[in-house]
């Protein structure tokens, strides 16, 4: 018996309740439409559509109260009193969702709710599928890259042979009203893309088509604001072969034609039929605003049981850019290797990874900018007991002339290095648990220009011992350790140092959780004694009916520190949470 599924999208738009609503009836139409041939697809079906529960609720409803009260050096962070309430709930009408939100408070009025403005189906029977609605379709990532789209689309899968093909409207005609000034206005965007290919999950090669335009007669935009209707065909292609099953070769590339403004004047090469390239002018016409670039990646990699090795290039034309994805960074170059293997029948486990970067790929910028970002963790696990992962990075940035020389002042070059190590130690017991945990960690910013190097330069340590013990029998959590860090800025030392404590505990029949946490920390300033933190906090759960539970908490810091303010601070907290369903 075929099966059908139905993949149902409405779950991300959401209109404020205050603002102008128009209902269009088309979309509306449209919905309903979607809807039935997501259901009437495979005729059989019906029948499990209408075993699904008519109507039904989900969600929560929150109300909560705010305290705040201060005194000292500091302002007031706060409203001294606040009060919330907030729900999301979510019905269900025949498998499908409609999310609602809503927030209310002192100063703050929303409520949202679905509209059919961006819903959408995907319904699948055997190896076809259909799109329609708002959807997202993915290509390849430097043609059609999940951009969302209202309109229809198709997937066949028959076999080893694989067939896609999409068309609907990317943007909608939009001009700047009264009020939304920082809104750009857009021209109503229309594209279509197809895509062909043989192969499985592990081997295939495909080959895509992709064209957008915009209409310059879908709104009225004034030049003032540098906005032109452009135009984009790209071709891409995507390739995988699994080698042995241990060898994996991978590859994406695409040509992009984009096109900033169709009115611009147009481009005639004598060579080409018409001027036109890709051999047809309903497909491109080259203006003196088109422009030609190339964006791809490969990489090669080898995976054993003890044993992985890959090496991946990426390259990204200047001003490569498709209107099938949101955004790209272009005029970059990558090399990257990772390596990765395991010693003593994986109780030693290494990965690694070096890249190089760089831009200007063209030579016309007045500097081109190398970045090499390398980084390794080993984790070491010599019994279930113990533990020590260590993980080192450094990430280096310089920037070298090109069309003429680089001034110290705005020249950049820097380098960031950063090692932790972390051991652990675990004492397993029938009535409790115990762990042990080190952690340190050092990294530095090194400044390399100059003039700036005085006060760009950053050393920071940081280091956290801790002993957590959790009782399973009398259900009760205890934890408590040591904290130290130093940060050294320019000229600027600052250090915190001491202890943390922390309890919890469940009663009345795991009704009621209560959780106590504390830390106190000395502070020095360049070398100097400069006072003191303390924070403490009490936080509890009292879940009053299977539906409802109550939550409170009160928050205390002191501060007798010159650098960060000498203030005392309190936080108090009181709500409860009613749970729909």
């Amino acid at each position: 018996m075929a099966r059908l599924s139905i993949d149902a999208g409405l779950h991300a738009t959401f209109v404020p309740y205050n603002k102008q609503i128009h209902y269009n009836m088309r979309y509306w139409f449209f919905a309903l439409l979607t809807c039935a041939l997501g259901t009437l697809t495979k005729a059989q079906e019906i029948s499990q559509i209408a075993k699904e529960q008519p109507f039904r609720w989900s969600g929560a409803l929150n109300v909560g109260n705010d305290f705040y009260a201060n005194s000292g050096d500091v302002p007031f962070r706060s409203d001294a009193y606040s009060w919330r309430i907030s729900g999301n709930p979510t019905a269900y009408i025949y498998g499908i969702e409609l999310p609602f939100s809503f927030t209310l408070g002192r100063q703050i009025r929303d409520i949202r709710y679905p509209t059919f403005n961006q819903f959408g189906v995907s319904p699948t029977w055997k190896w076809v599928k259909v799109h329609a609605g708002w959807r997202n379709v993915n290509f390849s990532p430097y043609t059609l890259a999940g951009h969302t789209f209202l309109g229809g689309g198709l997937e066949l899968t028959p076999g080893i042979f694989r067939f896609s093909a999409m068309y609907g409207r990317f943007h909608r005609a939009a001009a700047t009203n009264a009020g939304q000034e920082y809104f750009l206005p857009t021209y109503k965007r229309m594209g279509y893309g197809v895509k062909v290919g043989i192969g499985t999950q592990t081997n295939y090669l495909d080959l895509m088509a992709f064209k957008a335009k915009d209409d310059p007669n879908s709104v009225q935009i004034p030049d003032s604001l540098g906005i032109t209707p452009g135009e984009n065909f790209v071709l891409g292609l995507s390739g995988k072969a699994t080698l042995w099953r241990k060898l994996i070769l991978c590859i994406d590339g695409a040509a992009s034609a984009y096109t900033r403004n169709i009115h611009s004047e147009p481009v005639v090469l004598d060579s080409l039929q018409n001027g036109a390239y890709y051999g047809s002018e309903n497909v491109v016409q080259p203006t003196f605003s088109t422009r030609f670039n190339f964006a791809g990646k490969a990489s090669a990699g080898y995976q054993s049981r003890n044993f992985g090795l890959n090496f991946s290039y990426e390259h990204i034309d200047p001003e490569y850019a498709t209107m099938g994805a949101y955004f790209f960074n272009n005029d970059i170059e990558n090399y990257t290797v990772s390596p990765n293997f395991m010693l003593g029948k994986g109780k030693v486990r290494v990965f690694g990874s070096y890249g190089v970067q760089r831009n200007n790929l063209l030579g016309n910028r007045a500097e081109t900018s190398w970045r090499n970002i390398g980084s390794g963790n080993i984790s070491i696990n010599p019994s279930p007991a113990f533990g020590l992962d260590l993980m080192y990075s450094n990430y280096r940035m310089n920037q070298t002339s090109t069309a003429f020389e680089l001034s110290d002042s705005i020249k950049l070059a820097q380098s960031t290095t950063q090692f932790s190590a972390t051991p652990r130690f675990t004492i397993i017991k029938s009535s409790a648990v115990h762990s042990f945990i080190l952690s340190g960690v050092y990294q530095v910013l090194d400044d390399e220009n100059p003039l700036t190097e005085k006060y760009g330069d950053v050393h920071a340590r940081v280091g956290v011992f801790s002993w957590n013990a959790s009782f399973t029998e009398i259900k009760f959590n205890i934890n408590a350790g040591f904290n130290y860090n130093d940060v050294r800025l320019g000229e600027t030392n600052t250090a915190n140092y001491g202890l943390l404590f922390g309890v919890g505990k469940s009663l009345v029949k795991d009704k009621l959780n209560l959780n106590l946490n504390g830390n106190y920390n000395l502070a020095r300033l360049n070398g100097e004694q400069d006072g003191a933190v303390l924070n403490a906090g009490l936080m509890g759960t009292w879940l009053a009916q299977e539906k409802l539970s109550l939550t409170f908490g009160f928050h205390w810091i002191k501060s007798t520190s010159s650098f960060r303010g000498k203030f005392n601070e309190f936080r108090g907290q009181a709500g409860f949470t009613w749970v729909l369903r």
